[in-house]
């Protein structure tokens, strides 16, 4: 069974998936996911992206729109690849 964002651990490392809109380039990012927050449909969770190691820059958020986890202003969808550790 695949692993789902709803059911991470807080600081597990994983990969993401960002699919660009409008058949653009797919884009992955390693992450460390925080935490999950709200129900249902206004359920957002929240991560920090990782380069080199090491945390870069600000939490960010993917929230549920839709049936899926999106993010931007754009609705972009977004999905996870792998855990990479937890």
């Amino acid at each position: 069974m695949a692993k789902r964002i709803d059911s991470l651990t807080p600081g597990s490392v994983v990969k993401l998936k960002f699919h660009a809109g409008y058949g653009g380039a797919l884009e992955f990012e390693t992450d460390t996911f925080l935490r999950v927050e709200g129900e249902g449909d206004q359920r957002q969770a929240f991560f920090q992206t990782i380069a080199d190691g090491q945390p870069k820059g600000a939490e960010w958020s993917a929230r549920r729109y839709d049936g899926r986890w999106v993010y931007g202003d754009n609705a972009q969808v977004i999905s996870l690849v792998e855990v990479l550790s937890s």
